[in-house]
C-alpha cells in the first residue's frame, strides 16, 4: 500500500490530468507513434532483444535507427542491474529491413550519426536506463529535438534513485535549451491504474 501511495503521488506531482494511461508499454508506444506530426528521424536508444524496435518499424513506413552496444550496461544502474546486465555478447537481434542498427556505445556512434543524417527528431525511444547514457543521447541530439518531437522514456521514475536517471538527464536538457513540453501518455509494468507498480514509462511531446 505504501508503494502504491508513493506511485500515485509521483503521478499527481508530474503528470498532467489529461495524460492517457495505458496498461503496458506496447499500447503506450503505439499511441506515442500515432502522435508524431512532423517529418524527421525515428530513433531508439537501447535495442537489446529488438522487441521494441520491431514494433516501431512495423508502424513506421520509413527508416528506423537503433543504437546499442549489445554488450549490456556500461556501468551499474540500480540494485540488481549491474554492469553488463542486458548483454547479448555482441549478437544482434533480428530486425526488419527498414531498421538500421548502429552498434557501439552511444558516445561513439551517435556523434557520427548526427554528422551524416540531417533533419529533426520526429520520434525517439530512450531506453538507456542510465543517467550518463540518456545525457549523452540528449546532448548529441541537441537542437534536433524541436517542437513536435515525441519522446518515450522507458524508465523515467518510480524506482530506487529515479531522480538521478533519465529523469535528471531530461530535466537538465529542458533547462539548458529552454524547452516547453507536456506529458500525454504513461504506463507502468502492466499495471491497471494511474499508479505505477514498477518503473514509470512516459510519453512527452515538445511544444
Amino acid at each position: 500500500m505504501l508503494e502504491q501511495r508513493l506511485s500515485e503521488q509521483l503521478v499527481n506531482q508530474f503528470i498532467e490530468d489529461d495524460a492517457i494511461w495505458f496498461p503496458g508499454i506496447e499500447e503506450l508506444q503505439q499511441y506515442a507513434l500515432s502522435q508524431v506530426t512532423i517529418d524527421g528521424l525515428f530513433l531508439e536508444f537501447g535495442v537489446w532483444n529488438g522487441d521494441s524496435i520491431r514494433r516501431i518499424a512495423k508502424q513506421v513506413k520509413g527508416p528506423v535507427h537503433g543504437f546499442d552496444s549489445f554488450r549490456g550496461l556500461p556501468e551499474k544502474w540500480t540494485d540488481g542491474y549491474e554492469e553488463g546486465m542486458f548483454s547479448r555478447d555482441g549478437i544482434l537481434p533480428d530486425v526488419p529491413g527498414n531498421v538500421e542498427l548502429h552498434v557501439g556505445w552511444f558516445e561513439d556512434t551517435l556523434s557520427v550519426f548526427v554528422r551524416s543524417h540531417s533533419g529533426p527528431v520526429a520520434f525517439v525511444n530512450i531506453d538507456s536506463d542510465l543517467y550518463s547514457s540518456a545525457a549523452t543521447v540528449l546532448h548529441e541530439l541537441g537542437d534536433r529535438i524541436v517542437p513536435g518531437t515525441v519522446i518515450l522514456f522507458d524508465d523515467y521514475f518510480n524506482f530506487p534513485e529515479w531522480q538521478f536517471g533519465e529523469f535528471r538527464a531530461w530535466n537538465e536538457h529542458v533547462h539548458r535549451h529552454k524547452i516547453r513540453y507536456r506529458f500525454f501518455g504513461l504506463s507502468g509494468n502492466n499495471s491497471t491504474d494511474r499508479s505505477f507498480n514498477q518503473y514509470g514509462r512516459v510519453a512527452i511531446v515538445v511544444e
